[in-house]
């Protein structure tokens, strides 16, 4: 008697780029930084990325730009997400039900957590291309560090598909 094994495969191939950048700036302002010095047009999107499986609701912030001269998108997106989380706390006497309140800070790539902002491009950048990119972003003063991530190690990359 043979056995039949069934492979699943997800059949979705990541082709795309991914650069963490470690930053104070809020986001719009890390827009305008990178809109200046490297040219590109980022636009706040009408839409944050939004997720519900926390048991609560998480946006992220998303900036786009799509370069139809060179057929490449970039994407900015702010990688922490801080979330007010109201639980109720069962105590006795006069305070028996206390609602209480905590700021959790949700990652959207948690494997990057330090990370502020992801800069996501379709165009897979070999070589000296990506070396002459990061190198620009780095020439950034208020940028701490930036670098490539590989998005084929990253255990949350399903996070980062939302077209």
């Amino acid at each position: 008697m043979s056995t039949t094994m069934l492979v699943l495969d997800d059949g979705f191939e990541f082709d795309f780029s991914l650069m963490a950048i470690h930053c104070s700036l809020e986001d719009y302002r890390m827009a305008f930084m990178i809109n200046k010095c490297m040219g590109l047009r980022l636009a706040r999107t009408k839409k944050d990325l939004t997720f519900e499986g926390y048991g609560f609701d998480v946006g992220f912030s998303r900036y786009l730009f799509e370069d139809e001269k060179k057929y490449i998108t970039y994407n900015l997106i702010g990688n922490k997400c801080k979330a007010r989380i109201n639980q109720q706390v069962a105590g006795s006497g006069l305070f028996a039900d206390v609602e209480q309140s905590t700021v959790k800070t949700i990652n959207l790539v948690p494997e990057h957590k330090s990370a502020d902002y992801l800069l996501m491009y379709d165009a897979h950048m070999k070589g000296s291309s990506i070396n002459l990119f990061l190198n620009q972003l780095k020439e950034i003063p208020q940028i701490i560090t930036v670098y490539e991530v590989e998005v084929e190690g990253l255990k949350s990359k399903t996070n980062l598909i939302f077209e």
